[in-house]
Parts: structure tokens; C-alpha cells; sequence
């Protein structure tokens, strides 16, 4: 399915509850594919976000590591 598809679903369901006319089965269809998306767009910000923390902290131990090699470097050509 396209992201293209599921904004289209996703409108039709957001419709769907507002509708006077739905019967109760494709309400709470329409209302567990909201649910559903919303849990996602969580979870989706969830793995952003330790992918974020994941760099920095990889960034930082690789500063760290290139820190040593050059004091380490450094204190062996004084020698």
C-alpha cells in the first residue's frame, strides 16, 4: 500500500466516524485504523528517537577513541 493509499484510508475512516450513517461494525473498524496509525506514528517517533541517541552516544565514543589515539600518539613521538 502507498503512502498515498493509506492518507486515502485514513481520510475515509476520519469521514466515517463523523458520519451519522455508519453502523456500529464500520465505526469501530474506522476507529481501530485511527488508533492503529496513531500507534505507529508513536512508535515510528519512538525509533527516531533512539536512533538519534544512538549516534550521539556512538559519536561521542568515537571522539573519545580518536582522543586517545592522538594523546597516545602524541606521548610516543615526545619520547
Amino acid at each position: 500500500m502507498t503512502d498515498a493509499e493509506i492518507g486515502e484510508a485514513l481520510e475515509l475512516a476520519q469521514a466515517a466516524v463523523q458520519s451519522p450513517f455508519i453502523d456500529k461494525t464500520s465505526e469501530l473498524l474506522a476507529r481501530a485504523l485511527l488508533a492503529l496509525h496513531q500507534r505507529l506514528q508513536l512508535a515510528e517517533d519512538v525509533c527516531e528517537g533512539v536512533a538519534m541517541y544512538a549516534t550521539i552516544e556512538t559519536n561521542e565514543k568515537l571522539l573519545m577513541l580518536h582522543h586517545k589515539w592522538r594523546v597516545g600518539r602524541e606521548s610516543r613521538g615526545s619520547e
